[in-house]
């Protein structure tokens, strides 16, 4: 389950990724509700951050197809590797 506080709007992610470097990047399958959602392990801090709705800042940000869910990632934080998860 994925806590409040473990997700991140672009205004908070963005910036925690500049301070602190980009570990990893997951992006997995929510099969029970179809779709998928981003997290960015930061490397100095070690935090999971997972991307945040802009209407709820509390939920995860939900995309239909993986593409979307990369492109998206890739243009905000400039990450070039991704790991996907299809569990």
């Amino acid at each position: 389950m994925i806590r409040p506080e473990q997700c991140a709007k672009e205004e908070v992610l963005v910036p925690a990724v500049k301070a602190g470097g980009i570990k990893e990047v997951r992006v997995s399958f929510l099969e029970n509700e179809n779709v998928f959602i981003v997290a960015v392990e930061i490397k100095r801090t070690g935090e999971s951050l997972y991307l945040a709705t802009r209407r709820n800042p509390h939920e995860p940000r939900k995309f239909k197809r993986v593409d979307v869910a990369i492109a998206a990632t890739a243009k905000l934080i400039d990450a070039k590797k991704f790991t996907v998860t299809l569990e």
